[in-house]
């Protein structure tokens, strides 16, 4: 009986606790609840500007628990497995690129990388999760967004940069359980814009392109400062029309027409793979080309004809017209 009493009398004392309690200066705020054991998680990133690699060693992941009891806010973490970065070289450049055999695509578990872990506490549980990482973004409601406005150009990776990337994701529980809570695929914030070479009167060769300005007559970005609720996906700040994207070494020089080109034409085209799912540095194969304009193929365009192809400036490989399927 006395063991009973004794058990009731603690439970009592541990509700009464998570209810409130009383500062030095009298006033009563909230108690948080104790964590009962650690919630694992895990997710997916296979956003189209991050790459096709899927998580890399740069990824950081910001973590929010929502609970009874006080929130756990931006809990730090990283990706338990990453694809493995190489370097190659092209015409006299180095560029990061990744092995396609340690591609991380799928759903993996996300660890904590400092001591501060999600933990479970009591009623459901929402977990709320974004990257790249930003240690003062402590409000889950407010969290910062980088600086779309004034873009660099980062000539060592085939993607946009990361520093310009932003996704999120949520999952709900309920109870203490051992069971991995998955987040899914992190959704992307933002969209990436391929932009095709700008075509340029004779008299500018020589000249150089220092800057590309993107405007649009609605909003296409926002303001440094802006914040986004992970709850909701809205966007708090000052919106923009315009983007700015800022080239190195003091611009591209114009050559026969187009900047960063060394043909007479530069147009943008979709590549269909026929016999593979990716194309990486030194491999050969037969593919598939829509062009987006016609008349900057030229009119000597034929079988036969050899071209070379790029990521915007940077010249990443060569081709031969085997067949052409179609040409208005």
């Amino acid at each position: 009986m006395k063991n009973r009493l004794f058990y009731f009398a603690a439970c009592v004392a541990l509700v009464l606790s998570s209810v409130s309690c009383s500062s030095d200066d009298g006033e009563e705020e909230d108690a948080d609840i104790p964590v009962v054991g650690k919630i694992a998680v895990s997710g997916a990133y296979n956003v189209y500007s991050h790459g096709s690699q899927g998580w890399i060693e740069a990824d950081k992941i910001g973590i929010y628990v929502l609970s009874d009891g006080k929130p756990q806010e931006n809990l730090p973490y990283a990706p338990s497995e990453v694809a493995v970065a190489t370097t190659t070289e092209l015409d006299g450049k180095t560029y990061i690129v990744y092995d396609r055999d340690s591609r991380v695509t799928e759903d993996i578990t996300l660890n904590p990388s400092s001591e501060l872990a999600a933990g479970f506490k009591g009623g459901d549980h929402t977990i709320y999760a974004y990257t790249p990482y930003n240690a003062a973004s402590q409000d889950y409601k407010a969290v910062a967004l980088p600086n779309l406005a004034v873009q660099e150009y980062y000539e060592s990776e085939f993607m946009p940069h990361r520093n310009y990337s932003f996704a999120y994701a949520s999952a709900t529980t309920s109870s203490y359980s051992a069971a991995t809570v998955s987040l899914g695929e992190f959704k992307p914030l933002f969209s990436q814009i391929t932009l095709p070479g700008a075509g340029c009167p004779d008299s500018f060769v020589g000249k150089k392109f220092t800057k590309v300005v993107v405007s649009c007559d609605h909003p296409i970005a926002y303001e440094d400062g802006a914040t986004v609720d992970l709850s909701t996906g809205k966007i708090s700040g000052t919106p923009i029309n315009s983007i700015t994207y800022n080239l190195p070494n003091g611009g591209f020089e114009i050559t026969a027409g187009y900047f960063g080109a060394s043909l007479e034409t530069k147009t943008s085209g979709q590549i269909t793979l026929l016999d593979r799912e990716a194309f990486y540095p030194g491999d050969e194969g037969v593919v598939e080309i829509a062009f987006l304009i016609r008349r900057a193929l030229g009119d000597n365009f034929s079988e036969g004809t050899k071209f070379t192809f790029g990521e915007g400036r940077k010249h990443v490989g060569e081709g031969e017209v085997k067949e052409i399927l179609e040409l208005e």
